[in-house]
């Protein structure tokens, strides 16, 4: 900004320019440390989310490396060992036509007591590890197995027991099998939309 002075000397009157330095925007005066203050936090940030997808990773290993694959042949074989305790359990049905009806249902207890043992037994050799490492998935497991239960002593208990092919029986358990794997597998495979963005944005950046 430039006013114009006037003023006399003793050799006549003289006009002189006043300069006045130009008010600077908001952004000339902050921009710098603004600049300086994002650069640093992103920098923060970056640092913090590399040092969680270690943490993540590590987690996610220890659980595939000592809880899941350590356990696989024990999960199938209580799943093979389910499978057989109910076809075994049908033929006995099928073939106690001679039993009186005292021995019958003592052979459905006997039926039911042997599948809750073999459950027993898997709640304590797998089960009962995953609880301290994931809670919920350590529920959504047992679920699974309860409604297994339930199948059995209601297939063991329908009156129409001799109706059942023990091929779909199998066939239903194994379905089982298959929801059982998918809550398994889940900790290896979560994604959140919102860390799937900032590892976009800082994983190969590391």
């Amino acid at each position: 900004m430039t006013l114009q002075c006037n003023f006399l000397s003793p050799y006549g009157n003289h006009h002189c320019p006043v300069v006045y330095p130009s008010p600077k925007t908001f952004f000339e005066i902050y921009g710098p440390v603004i600049t300086a203050s994002v650069v640093i936090f992103l920098f923060i940030v970056e640092r913090f989310y590399a040092a969680w997808l270690r943490k993540r990773d590590r987690r996610k290993d220890w659980y595939l490396k000592v809880l899941v694959e350590p356990n696989l042949k024990l999960i199938n074989k209580f799943f093979e060992d389910c499978i057989e305790s109910l076809q075994k359990s049908m033929d006995d049905l099928k073939s106690s036509d001679s039993q009186t009806h005292q021995e019958f249902k003592k052979t459905r207890a006997k039926s039911v007591f042997d599948f809750q043992d073999i459950k027993r037994k898997f709640e304590f050799e797998f089960l009962y590890l995953v609880k301290p490492f994931d809670y919920k998935l350590s529920e959504a497991l047992n679920n699974v197995i309860l409604k297994m239960e339930d199948f059995f002593t209601s297939t063991i208990g329908s009156e129409d027991y001799s109706s059942f092919e023990n091929a779909n029986l199998a066939r239903t358990l194994q379905q089982h099998k298959s929801e059982f794997y998918q809550f398994l597998y889940t900790p290896l495979s979560r994604s959140n939309k919102l860390l799937d963005w900032f590892e976009r944005q800082f994983a190969t950046k590391g």
